[in-house]
C-alpha cells in the first residue's frame, strides 16, 4: 500500500443534549481521532483531541473508557482490523502519558465496519481512519439541559495530489572528445564526435533513476578515419530535488562503436542538471566520461550534451 496520503486531523464531537426524563439522565462523551492512510500513528492535532479527552475523563471521574479502532475501505479486511486495533492501541498509549490509568482503558477493533461515510471498497475515505473515544458523564438532574459542546475540528484535508511522472525523455546535441590518438596502426585518429543524443529515464524513486542512453554521432578531425558511429549505455543516478532544479550524479556502462574510436565497452561517471520550465517539460546540461578497460583512465572520450527532455 502507498505510503504517501493527506494530513490526518482530529475532531472532537459535540455531547448529546440530555432527553426529558423522570429521573437523571446519563450521557456519553465522544471524541473522534483521525489519522492518515495507513497509519496508526497520532498526528499534534490528533494528540490535542486526546489530551482534552483525557482531562474531561479524569475531571468527570468516570471509572471506564473505550477507545474503537476503525479504517477506511482501501485494505484487505484482515489486514484493516489489525490496523484498527494498532490504532485503538495509539489512542490507549497516549491516555497512559496523560495520566489515565491503563486499567481503565478498553481497546476495541472493528477494522472495515461502521464508516462514518459509506463508500465502495477500496475507497481512501479520510473521516473512516479513526478512534473513537467514549466515556460516561455523570447524571445530571433533568431540568439541567447541557448546551452541546463546542465542534473543534479542522477541515478535511485536501484529495491527494496526482502521482509524480515516472518516465522522461530527452533529445540534443552531443559532442564528444577522444583524447586517444596514439594508436601506432591509425596515429591521426579522428578526436572530435559530433552528433545527437537521446535519453529516456525511469524514476525508482523520487530520487533514484536508471536509463538508457543513445547517441549516433560524425567523427570530425584531422585524418582520414572520419566517418559516422555510435554509443549506446545505460546509466544509474542520483537525483536532487531543490525545486525547479535537479542535479544528479552517477556511473554508466555501454558500447562504442564506429569511425573515429575504437570499438568496445566503456563505463564512466557523469553527472549534471535538470531546470524544470514546466511541471512536465525541462531542460538539461549533462557531462561524462567514457573509458575504455583496454586503454589508461586518462585516454578517454570526455563529453557532454544540452537538451530538452519531457516527463510523463
Amino acid at each position: 500500500m502507498a505510503l504517501m496520503a493527506p494530513a490526518a486531523y482530529a475532531q472532537q464531537s459535540g455531547k448529546p443534549a440530555m432527553p426529558p426524563a423522570a429521573t437523571a439522565a446519563h450521557s456519553d462523551a465522544q471524541y473522534l481521532v483521525f489519522f492518515d492512510w495507513n497509519k496508526a500513528i497520532l498526528t499534534a492535532e490528533a494528540r490535542q483531541i486526546v489530551a482534552k479527552a483525557a482531562a474531561e475523563f479524569k475531571q468527570t471521574g468516570a471509572a471506564r473508557l473505550v477507545a474503537t479502532g476503525y479504517t477506511d475501505l482501501s485494505g484487505t479486511p484482515q489486514y484493516n482490523y489489525k490496523l484498527s486495533v494498532q490504532r485503538a492501541e495509539s489512542v490507549k498509549a497516549e491516555l497512559v502519558r496523560l495520566g489515565v490509568p491503563a486499567s481503565a482503558i478498553s481497546t476495541v477493533g472493528r477494522g472495515e465496519e461502521d464508516p462514518l461515510v459509506p463508500t465502495k471498497d477500496g475507497v481512501r475515505e479520510p473521516q473512516n481512519r479513526r478512534v473513537s473515544i467514549v466515556f460516561p458523564l455523570p447524571p445530571k438532574p433533568v431540568a439541567q439541559v447541557a448546551p452541546p459542546a463546542p465542534v473543534v475540528a479542522a477541515a478535511p484535508p485536501p484529495p491527494p495530489p496526482p502521482p509524480a511522472p515516472k518516465w522522461s525523455a530527452s533529445l540534443g546535441p552531443w559532442y564528444g572528445y577522444n583524447i586517444r590518438e596514439k594508436d601506432p596502426g591509425n596515429p591521426l585518429k579522428s578526436s572530435n564526435l559530433v552528433g545527437p543524443e537521446v535519453r529516456v529515464d525511469y524514476a525508482i524513486t523520487p530520487n533514484w533513476l536508471v536509463g538508457v542512453d543513445g547517441a549516433a554521432f560524425n567523427t570530425v578531425g584531422t585524418s582520414s578515419d572520419d566517418g559516422w558511429g555510435g554509443r549506446g549505455l545505460v546509466a544509474l543516478t542520483h537525483q536532487w530535488n531543490l525545486g525547479d532544479w535537479h542535479p544528479f550524479i552517477g556511473p554508466h556502462a555501454g558500447y562504442i562503436f564506429g569511425k573515429g574510436v575504437e570499438d568496445g565497452a566503456v563505463i564512466g561517471p557523469e553527472l549534471g542538471v535538470n531546470f524544470d520550465v514546466s511541471k512536465n517539460l525541462y531542460l538539461y546540461a549533462r557531462a561524462a566520461y567514457d573509458h575504455d578497460f583496454r586503454n589508461e583512465w586518462t585516454q578517454g572520450i570526455p563529453n557532454g550534451g544540452l537538451g530538452a527532455g519531457y516527463r510523463f
